[in-house]
Order: C-alpha cells, then structure tokens, then sequence
C-alpha cells in the first residue's frame, strides 16, 4: 500500500518540509512540487499538522539532485 508523509527535502540548497510519496516497497516515488505551508480550519487540526512536520526532522533529509 502507498502511502506519504512529511519529509525535509533539500533542494536548490535550501531546505524545506514536502509531502514524500512512497511505493509499497517504501521507494520514494515523488515529492510535492513546493514546500508545505500549513493551513487549516482549527487550531487543533494545525497542532496535528505542525506535529507531523516537527517529525519529519527527525528523519534523515532527501537531498535532490539539480
């Protein structure tokens, strides 16, 4: 089953929080096309939001290739 998450990509030199897309083997598959902005309509959807951004730093960075 596919599935994504937050991930920091480091693009360009700089670094940012992306939406990953993984296959069923957990390859990386894609990457949203900008960075992540969080928005929601309460504040606790939000919190979950930033929540699951503040994760991907914990995570090693995908660094793409120009």
């Amino acid at each position: 089953m596919s599935y994504w998450n937050y991930r920091v990509l480091k693009k360009d030199g700089a670094l940012g929080v992306y939406a990953v897309y993984y296959d069923d083997a957990e390859n990386v598959q894609g990457w949203s096309e900008s960075p992540f902005s969080p928005t929601a309509e309460n504040l606790g959807e939000l919190r979950t939001t930033l929540n699951l951004m503040l994760e991907s730093l914990e995570k090693d960075i995908i660094e793409i290739e120009p």
